[in-house]
Order: C-alpha cells, then sequence, then structure tokens
C-alpha cells in the first residue's frame, strides 16, 4: 500500500507541476461547445517546446466578458495524472461499522 501511495502522490505532483494556462479569444471549442472542465484536449505549442503526445486535461475554466463585448475563456490544463484518486484501504477488520452489524 505505501508504494501505491508513493507512487500516486508522484504523479499527482508531477501533473500538478506541469499546468498550462491559455486564453482563448472565445468561449467555444472548434466543435462549438464551451469549455467544460475534466475534457481532454490536444496540445501543441513548439514555441514554448511544449508538445504533448497525449491530451492534456481542463482543470478549470474561467468565462470573461470584457466592456467591449469580446468573450475569452482562460483555461488551465494539466496532465490527466494530477487528477489520479488517492488510493485508500480500508480496515475493515477494525471498523467500527462491521463491529456493529456483526451485533458486538
Amino acid at each position: 500500500m505505501s508504494q501505491q501511495r508513493a507512487q500516486w502522490e508522484v504523479n499527482r505532483r508531477f501533473g500538478r507541476s506541469q499546468s498550462i494556462q491559455v486564453v482563448t479569444d472565445s468561449w467555444r471549442d472548434q466543435q462549438g461547445k464551451l469549455w467544460e472542465p475534466n475534457t481532454l484536449v490536444p496540445v501543441s505549442f513548439p514555441t514554448l517546446k511544449v508538445n504533448t503526445k497525449n491530451h492534456l486535461l481542463i482543470a478549470e475554466v474561467v468565462f470573461r466578458l470584457d466592456m467591449g463585448g469580446g468573450t475569452h475563456a482562460e483555461i488551465t490544463l494539466m496532465p490527466k495524472e494530477a487528477f489520479s484518486p488517492q488510493p485508500i484501504v480500508l480496515n475493515a477488520a477494525n471498523s467500527a461499522v462491521v463491529q456493529a452489524i456483526a451485533g458486538r
């Protein structure tokens, strides 16, 4: 279990350290859908030396409307590993719930 916890921590910290923030000129993607968190998107910024073979996950979207009527979306992207669930061990033998069910 400790190995799983350590690997989870490595993946989470790596993913969170690789975040990218992008400002788009529209609230919608190429298909016309609003940008949504938990969506995988392809990313390639050769001038910044960012070229992911896989997609990045949209972690956060902030929609902006400026005074001139322009719409912008501020999108935070991260590798999907940043959001893997934490491994949890449930010790049923010592659980008060299990003891209560057993009538102890």
